[in-house]
């Protein structure tokens, strides 16, 4: 290059390339492109500024479509099959946490006694009994809420070396005050064994555990007649002398002596295993008859019949005669004999006459409530009496004689000289 073209001044630039005008753009337009042999079209900044508002605007729209609600997609067949799996889960889930909320509130009460009634119940340990059969006993009896929660409670605290015999306890024990009773020995406590005869009234019964000094008459006669004794047997009884009349089982018992309480229950609580039994339990409930008048029927067989033998046709006589119009009176003299100041071999007319709701020779049907307290024999024959034709009986030396008319009976009378029992054995 020559030395001339190096030292001469450039031109100031205008900004221009080659080939373009050299004239600036108006203001508002961009620079026009130099005319070219191609066919490219120029394209107005409105048209560019219109495509440009265009283009923005409708991707909007299509969105709008597509992110429309559709109600029949939400309630389909699949969505609702994964709604109601989900609400099943839920309300599962729910449900066991309230379970065992419940549970864990529940034995927490039973355990410590938070809120329990406040009520002395009277329990029998048998003896050898594991601590499964002690927490069964214990929640027949009302004392406990859960026997399994009281049998993990003695494993977990290796309780163990439980008594035998009869406690008082009280139902807002807690268990720790409950297992501390129980391992009190009954050992040291005074026993005696005592036969209560079939057919003793609850009089006899008093007399007798008094007249061995096994009881205090006063605290005795109290408890039969206030105590309030936890059996279903008892809730519905009507209100009368003798509360506990034809509910004392006969039978022989070992008891603790001057423990009142315990000696009665002991009693209630063998008339209950007695009606439990699975056969009573079918013909109990198949009776037409209430428990109460079922008693009461068979105190009168067992009073009126001699033997065991003859209580299915002493109860057929007094069946017969409820569901007759000719003899609606059962004429028994056991239920004139029962309310009787002193008992009588012979009863005489005015007996007979007497007004008393118990004389059922001029009160039809069965008298307000048990006469005794009758043995398995007679109850059982009284749930299923033989099929007679029967409708007087007269107790003789030689056995009671039936008979199925009045002039046969009258008859029958004769040849027993003087009746101490039966029907219609007064004229």
């Amino acid at each position: 290059m020559s030395d001339q073209n190096q030292n001469t001044p450039r031109k100031a630039s205008t900004g221009s390339y080659p080939g373009r005008s050299s004239k600036p753009a108006p203001a508002g337009q961009y620079p026009r492109r130099p005319h070219t042999t191609s066919k490219t079209r120029q394209i107005p900044i409105d048209e560019i500024k219109a495509a440009s508002r265009g283009a923005s605007r409708k991707p909007t729209v299509l969105n709008a479509e597509k992110e429309r609600f559709d109600f029949k997609e939400l309630f389909s067949k699949k969505n609702m099959r994964k709604f109601r799996g989900h609400l099943i889960f839920y309300v599962i889930l729910v449900t066991v946490a309230l379970l065992i909320s419940w549970f864990v509130i529940v034995a927490a009460n039973d355990i410590n006694a938070f809120i329990k009634d406040d009520e002395v119940i009277v329990v029998t340990i048998p003896k050898g009994a594991s601590v499964a059969e002690i927490g069964k006993i214990l929640e027949k009896n009302e004392v406990i809420d859960s026997s399994l929660v009281f049998r993990g409670y003695c494993k977990f605290k290796k309780s163990s070396g439980f008594q035998y015999g009869e406690y008082e306890l009280n139902s807002n024990l807690s268990y720790k005050e409950i297992i501390i009773a129980l391992k009190k020995s009954s050992e040291s406590r005074e026993t005696a064994k005592i036969v209560i005869p079939e057919g003793y009234e609850q009089r006899e019964i008093i007399d007798l555990l008094v007249e061995n000094k096994y009881a205090d008459r006063a605290t005795l006669e109290d408890v039969i007649a206030n105590y309030d004794f936890d059996y279903e047997f008892l809730k519905n009884l009507p209100k009368r002398n003798n509360r506990l009349e034809g509910y004392l089982f006969p039978d022989t018992y070992e008891i603790f002596v001057g423990d009142e309480v315990s000696i009665i229950n002991t009693m209630l609580s063998n008339f209950q295993k007695k009606i439990e039994d699975e056969e009573m339990a079918k013909l109990i409930a198949a009776s037409d008859y209430t428990l109460d008048e079922i008693i009461t029927m068979a105190s009168l067989v067992e009073r009126e019949g001699a033997n065991d033998a003859e209580f299915g046709k002493v109860a057929s006589v007094f069946y017969n005669r409820l569901d007759s119009t000719t003899y609606p009176y059962l004429e028994s003299c056991a239920t004139v004999q029962y309310v009787l100041p002193e008992r009588k071999d012979v009863l005489s007319i005015a007996d007979t006459e007497m007004d008393n709701p118990y004389n059922t020779y001029i009160n039809k049907g069965l008298p307000p409530g048990p006469i005794a307290c009758p043995g398995l024999s007679a109850i059982k024959a009284a749930l299923s009496p033989e099929e007679t034709d029967y409708y007087f009986f007269v107790a003789s030396p030689n056995g009671t004689i039936f008979s199925r008319t009045y002039s046969e009976h009258l008859a029958n009378v004769k040849k027993a000289g003087n009746a101490s029992g039966g029907t219609s054995t007064v004229s």
